[in-house]
C-alpha cells in the first residue's frame, strides 16, 4: 500500500510539472503571437461560482447517405434543434430533442451522431442535476470515443464525467477521469489545458481533503484563465485559491487572492461574485482578530447578495454575521442571524451550510452555560459533517464537545474529543485547527497536573503558529498585530510552564520570539 501511494504521489508531481511547463510554453507563445485559435467544433459555457464547463457537440461530418437520407437528415435537424433550444434556455425542449436524435443515430448505427447526441445529453442531464442519467449518457459516449480513437472528444467527456463524480461525492473517481483527461489534451498539443476541468480537479483535491493538491490546481487553473481570456472562470479560480490557503492558514496568500477576485469580479460587475469576494476576505478579517472590519465586510456582502437574489449567497452571510457577532460579543443578534440561516440552510437541502450553523448554534449555547444543549447541538453538527465526508466540519464539532466537555469538568472526556479531532485536521494539513487544538490539549494536560506534556503540546502549537506567521508578508502591519495577539496566549502560557518547571532560559526565548515576531 505503501508503494502503490508512493507511486501515486510521483504520478501526481510529474503531472503537475506537465501541465505546468505547458502552461508556461503557451504563455511565451502568446507573447510572440496574440492570437491563439481553437478548433471549435465546441461551445463552452462556465458556470457562475464554479467550473462547470459545459460543451455540446453540434457538428455531425456529413456521410453519403443511401435509402435512409430522410432519417439522417431528421436526426441531423433534431441535434441542430436541441442545441438552439438549450441556448435559448429551453432545457426540457432539447432533452425532448435529443433523445429523440439519439434513437435516429442508434436505429441507422451511426456512431458519429451518436457520440454527439449522448455528449450533450451528459451535459444538459448534469445542468438539471440529474447526475445518475448524466454519468450513464457519458458513460456510454467514453466507450463510442475510445472505440473510434476521437482523443479530442474522449478528453472532453472524461472532463464532464469528472464534474459529474464530485457532484456525487466520488471524489477519488473524478480525479482519475480528470487527470486522465488531462493527459489527453497535453499528448494531443492543446495551446492550454481547459480553466474548467483544472478548476474539477482542484475542487476534487479538496473535497477529498488534500489541501495543497487542490491548491495547485487551482493555480493552474487561474493560469489557463488568463489564456482563454475568461475573466469569470479567472474570478472564480482566484476565489479557490483564496478559500484553499485560507484553510492552509496562509492567510497572506488568502487576502492576495480574494483582493484580486474582488477587484476582477468589480470590473465584470458581477454582484453576486462581489459578494463572494467581500465574504471571504471577512474571514480573513475575522481570523486575523478584526471583528469589525469582518463585519463590515459581511455586511457589505449580503447587501450585494439580497441585490441579485442570491440565497446561497445571503445564507452564507447570514451564517458569518451569525458568527462575527459573537465575536463581537453580542448573543441576541447572533443568535437571530443563526436562526435565519438554518431556516433558509432547510429551505435549500443545504446540509453543509445547517452543519455551520448548528454548529455556530452550538457555541452560542456553550457561551451561555447551556451545556447540555450545546452538546445536543455540536453532536448534530458532527453528524452532518461526518455524513458530508467534511473532516475539517467534524474536527471542528469534535473540538467544540471537547470544549464543552471542559466546561462541564470532564477532563477526561475533553481530552478524547480532542484527541479525535487531531488527526482529523493534521491529515488534511489545517494548520489553524491544528494549533488551536493542540493548544486546548496543553491547557487540559495542565489542568490535570501533567506539565511536561502540555509543555510538549503547546511547543508544537507554537511552532505552528511561527510556520504561519512567515506567510503574512503580503499582510498591512495592523494585520500582522492582531494576529500575534490572538496567538500571544499560547506563548505565554508555555513561558509560565517552562518557569514552573524551572526552565527560566527557554521560558525567556520563547517570550522574547514572540515581542520580535517570530
Amino acid at each position: 500500500m505503501l508503494l502503490i501511494r508512493s507511486v501515486q504521489t510521483v504520478a501526481q508531481r510529474h503531472l503537475q510539472t506537465v501541465v505546468q511547463r505547458h502552461l508556461q510554453t503557451v504563455a511565451q507563445r502568446r507573447l510572440q503571437k496574440r492570437s491563439l485559435a481553437l478548433s471549435s467544433a465546441l461551445i463552452l459555457s462556465l458556470g457562475v461560482l464554479g467550473h462547470l464547463g459545459l460543451t455540446l457537440l453540434s457538428v455531425v461530418p456529413t456521410q453519403a447517405y443511401t435509402a435512409n437520407d430522410q432519417q439522417q437528415s431528421e436526426a441531423r435537424r433534431l441535434l441542430l434543434l436541441g442545441v438552439q433550444q438549450f441556448e435559448q434556455g429551453q432545457l426540457s425542449q432539447a432533452l425532448q430533442s435529443w433523445e429523440m436524435a439519439l434513437g435516429h443515430y442508434q436505429s441507422l448505427g451511426d456512431r458519429t451522431g451518436e457520440l454527439s447526441t449522448l455528449v450533450n445529453l451528459g451535459s444538459l442531464y448534469r445542468t438539471l442535476g440529474q447526475d445518475g442519467p448524466a454519468q450513464q449518457r457519458l458513460m456510454t459516449a467514453l466507450d463510442l470515443a475510445q472505440a473510434q480513437g476521437d482523443r479530442s472528444v474522449e478528453a472532453q467527456v472524461l472532463s464532464q464525467l469528472g464534474t459529474v463524480y464530485n457532484q456525487l461525492g466520488q471524489h477519488q473517481q473524478a480525479i482519475a477521469a480528470l487527470q486522465a483527461a488531462v493527459v489527453l489534451d497535453v499528448a494531443q498539443g492543446k495551446p492550454w489545458i481547459a480553466a474548467a476541468t483544472l478548476g474539477q480537479l482542484g475542487q476534487a483535491h479538496q473535497s477529498g481533503g488534500n489541501y495543497p493538491q487542490a491548491l495547485v490546481a487551482f493555480q493552474q487553473a487561474q493560469q489557463s484563465a488568463v489564456l482563454e481570456q475568461n475573466p469569470l472562470a479567472e474570478t472564480s479560480a482566484w476565489l479557490n485559491i483564496g478559500n484553499v490557503a485560507e484553510i492552509l492558514g496562509q492567510y497572506g496568500e488568502a487576502a492576495a487572492a480574494y483582493k484580486s477576485a474582488l477587484e476582477q469580479a468589480q470590473t465584470l460587475n458581477h454582484q453576486q461574485l462581489e459578494g463572494a469576494a467581500l465574504g471571504s476576505l471577512g474571514n480573513i478579517h475575522l481570523l486575523l482578530g478584526q471583528p469589525e472590519q469582518a463585519l463590515t465586510a459581511y455586511e457589505q456582502a449580503l447587501a450585494l447578495h439580497q441585490t441579485v437574489g442570491d440565497r446561497a449567497g445571503i445564507l452564507t452571510s447570514s451564517i458569518n454575521l451569525g458568527r462575527v457577532y459573537q465575536e463581537l460579543s453580542d448573543p441576541d443578534r447572533s443568535l437571530n442571524w443563526l436562526q435565519d440561516a438554518l431556516q433558509l440552510a432547510a429551505e435549500l437541502g443545504d446540509s453543509v451550510s445547517e452543519a455551520h450553523t448548528l454548529n455556530l448554534l452550538g457555541q452560542h449555547y456553550l457561551a451561555q452555560e447551556h451545556y447540555e444543549t450545546a452538546m445536543i447541538v455540536f453532536q448534530q453538527a458532527q453528524t452532518l459533517y461526518h455524513n458530508d465526508g467534511d473532516r475539517r466540519g467534524e474536527a471542528s464539532a469534535l473540538a467544540h464537545l471537547g470544549q464543552t466537555a471542559q466546561q462541564m469538568g470532564d477532563v477526561s472526556e475533553a481530552i478524547g474529543r480532542f484527541q479525535q479531532a487531531l488527526p482529523l485536521v493534521q491529515a488534511i494539513n489545517d494548520q489553524a485547527t491544528t494549533g488551536k487544538i493542540l493548544s486546548a490539549l496543553g491547557q487540559l494536560e495542565q489542568q490535570r497536573g501533567q506539565l511536561d506534556t502540555a509543555i510538549l503540546h503547546y511547543q508544537e502549537a507554537v511552532t505552528l503558529r511561527e510556520a504561519m506567521g512567515q506567510g503574512l508578508t503580503d499582510l498591512s502591519p495592523e494585520q500582522r498585530v492582531a494576529f500575534f495577539d490572538t496567538i500571544a496566549a499560547d506563548y505565554q502560557a508555555l513561558a509560565a510552564l517552562l518557569v514552573e518547571r524551572d526552565r527560566p532560559d527557554e521560558a525567556a526565548a520563547i517570550l522574547e520570539r514572540l515581542d520580535q515576531g517570530f
